[in-house]
């Protein structure tokens, strides 16, 4: 395998990984443009994903504190589905681009450069939906917002540990292929 070709295979199996990362959970029923995702109803999964939210990251908040960044959190329904389908759509041309016998590298780039845009809009969006949220908590509630933030990412980052200890690659994404 070229290495021209291995870097555009490593690059698609990033991009594979991003939507799994910048995706949103999901919001409330009654804004619904598909059927209930994980986390909504009142099955266990639902109850337990409730729980870690109010539990972890809204612990120790105000309940307007707790709604406010629910809501942002959670977004809207239509903005998620609409940035999905961007990206999607940029990377089933970077595959179909992939698969024919000339490579088209300017066309391959625009599909890369599309990707991102769409997935930076998803990123820009959601920051947005945070600092309005961040704008509206007390100094109390901010603070504990900070500590259960600063808690999960400690977490994460020992599991990320022990996976390196048991020959695990950590930051890595698994590969596509």
């Amino acid at each position: 395998m070229t290495m021209p070709l291995r870097a555009a295979l490593a690059a698609l199996a990033l991009l594979a990984a991003a939507p799994a990362l910048a995706q949103s959970p999901p919001g409330p029923a009654a804004m619904r443009l598909q059927p209930p995702m994980h986390g909504e109803g009142d099955g266990r999964f639902a109850r337990r994903l409730r729980d870690r939210m109010e539990n972890g990251l809204l612990a120790g908040m105000s309940p307007a504190g707790r709604q406010a960044m629910a809501e942002a959190l959670r977004g809207n329904p239509a903005d998620r589905i609409a940035e999905r389908e961007a990206v999607s759509g940029a990377r089933d041309r970077m595959l179909t681009l992939l698969e024919s016998e000339r490579l088209d590298v300017a066309g391959l780039r625009r599909a890369m450069d599309d990707e991102r845009a769409a997935a930076e809009t998803t990123h820009q969006r959601r920051q947005a939906q945070m600092l309005a949220a961040l704008q509206r908590l007390s100094p109390a509630d901010r603070k504990a917002f900070v500590a259960n933030a600063r808690a999960a990412k400690n977490r994460m980052d020992d599991r990320l540990r022990a996976m390196g200890a048991r020959g695990g690659m950590p930051g890595e994404p698994p590969p596509m292929w």
